[in-house]
């Protein structure tokens, strides 16, 4: 019967490791003021917030609201193309 309840114990404490780290991975993906990651890359990070989606630009910091910039990936300030990586 001990055996039982500390194999039982021990799954419930696995458990609740891989909810926690899936808590601190949701975290971790929240943007500023809550806004949800949708896409991000090495030099950019595409938010959606309650005031639409938007990108911003890690190289020089522009956030952009403009629908081709967010779906070319493109900075206007910079004028480069970001890269995803898979």
């Amino acid at each position: 019967m001990k055996r039982d309840y500390a194999k039982h114990q021990a799954e419930l404490l696995e458990e609740m490791e891989r909810i926690r780290a899936a808590a601190a991975r949701a975290q971790e993906r929240q943007g500023p003021r809550g806004a949800v990651v949708l896409r991000a890359g090495p030099t950019f990070t595409v938010v959606n917030s309650e005031s639409g989606p938007s990108i911003k630009c890690h190289r020089c910091g522009l956030v952009s609201s403009n629908w081709n910039d967010i779906d070319k990936l493109y900075c206007g300030n910079c004028h480069r193309f970001h890269k995803e990586v898979s």
